[in-house]
């Protein structure tokens, strides 16, 4: 990327000497090809609105003013997705951690200075909460490391969390039917069980009130 803090040409004095001659040769050397540098990286269009433009300082101000309000915006944008970024639940880390990068690179070739340790805590405060146990021991231990190294963590944890989960929603299924299967037999046993005396009762009763019990004298 092309700056537009180059230094002046330097001018002459009335009587120059060969090194001043040969200093103003060197900075005009240097910015012709500075100049055919910008030229073929952008459009015909602009290469029409700059060829004349006699320095690089020039072009690379015009393309500025020309652009500035973009780069603005460009970087909005990916701000905003960078700092709401958040991973659903089931998400692939991978691929979540991929695209956090591709923006944090975004962010950097639009001049947005972001030191390493707060692209970190970008990273890690946007994963789900099935991560939660990582980020505490990544800050516990003080690991240090670039974007690409706790990528590959992420990824082997993310390895570690869908085995152990399947085996844990494997038990807890298996514990479920078998609580589910306890609960059906024992209300049928137990309707069974206290039915039987209040049937027996009801028959006494039936066989009392057909009884004849004659006076006593």
């Amino acid at each position: 990327m092309f700056s537009t803090r180059t230094p002046p040409r330097p001018t002459l004095p009335n009587r120059p000497t060969a090194d001043q001659r040969a200093t103003q040769e060197k900075w005009t050397d240097d910015d012709n090809k500075v100049r055919c540098y910008i030229l073929a990286s952008i459009s015909n269009e602009l290469q029409r609105q700059h060829e004349d433009l006699k320095t690089a300082k020039e072009m690379l101000t015009h393309l500025k003013e020309l652009y500035g309000e973009q780069s603005r915006s460009a970087r909005f944008e990916v701000s905003k997705r960078l700092f709401k970024a958040k991973m659903h639940e089931g998400q692939s880390v991978h691929d979540h951690c991929l695209t956090m990068i591709k923006d944090l690179e975004e962010l950097k070739k639009l001049d947005v200075k972001i030191d390493k340790e707060l692209q970190v805590d970008l990273i890690l405060q946007s994963l789900s909460v099935s991560y939660g146990q990582f980020i505490v021991n990544y800050y516990m231990n003080k690991i240090e490391c670039t974007n690409a190294e706790l990528f590959n963590m992420l990824v082997t944890t993310e390895g570690t969390l869908k085995s152990s989960k399947g085996w844990v929603l494997a038990v807890e299924r298996a514990f479920s039917s078998k609580r589910k299967s306890n609960w059906k037999k024992k209300p049928v046993k137990k309707h069974k069980t206290e039915n039987k005396p209040k049937m027996e009762a009801s028959k006494n009763k039936a066989v009392d009130k057909g009884k004849y019990f004659p006076p006593q004298c």
